[in-house]
């Protein structure tokens, strides 16, 4: 089964053009991969060991890893409330394609000013790292868009942004992932904002990463 899903997610992708690219190429073939987990056991125990919900609010389920640790994985908001993301950038360059429903999304460069405080995120097996990176900054609203069914970008992975979702049908992005350029990504926050310095990662068994494909697929067709 795993040779065939090779077939389908191709060359592995190096930056964020071939992440765009590799994204794009997957049209329809993401409902074929969904079905494939849900019909072998083996392989969904493989892809729940990477899947678990994520700290900004949807549930990440890891599909694919290239051997240059590139990844493919399917992003889920429910939207059973509305959410903001943290401003934030990443360790990789990347690429999505919205499958179903919406995303607001809104970047961000750094400027004169003290109002925000750049925190190190590190992700580990089982929670997330935050500690203070450097002295605090100002930041400015430098774009915003929305995005729908059927849409694709690129980040690079210095690139500020936040994601935002509204209550309503769940939005489902694929998303690929370059190979990691450094170890930590960093999350801006609000000076004054108080958060832990460690967060659990909500980690899934293979009984939930099924259960969530199958929601996924009815939600896609």
């Amino acid at each position: 089964m795993e040779s065939s899903l090779e077939e389908k997610f191709g060359d592995m992708p190096r930056n964020a053009e071939d992440c765009l690219s590799a994204v794009r190429g997957l049209n329809g073939g993401i409902r074929l991969v969904l079905e494939a987990i849900l019909a072998d056991a083996a392989l969904a125990e493989k892809v729940a060991a990477g899947s678990y919900s994520h700290v900004n609010g949807f549930d990440k389920i890891s599909l694919w890893r290239w051997s240059n640790a590139a990844k493919c994985r399917l992003h889920i908001w429910w939207n059973r409330f509305p959410y903001s993301e943290e401003i934030h950038n990443h360790r990789w360059d990347f690429a999505s394609a919205i499958l179903t429903g919406s995303l607001h999304s809104r970047f961000f460069s750094p400027s004169a000013g003290t109002s925000w405080t750049p925190t190190e995120c590190r992700t580990e097996v089982d929670h997330y790292a935050f500690e203070p990176a450097s002295d605090p900054c100002g930041l400015i609203q430098t774009l915003e868009m929305s995005l729908s069914t059927g849409d694709s970008y690129a980040l690079h992975h210095d690139q500020l942004h936040s994601v935002h979702t509204e209550v309503g049908r769940p939005t489902i992005t694929a998303v690929i992932t370059a190979p990691p350029l450094r170890q930590t990504s960093t999350v801006l926050r609000r000076n004054g904002f108080e958060r832990p310095s460690l967060i659990p990662a909500a980690r899934m068994d293979a009984s939930a990463v099924r259960e969530k494909i199958q929601a996924a697929l009815e939600s896609l067709r």
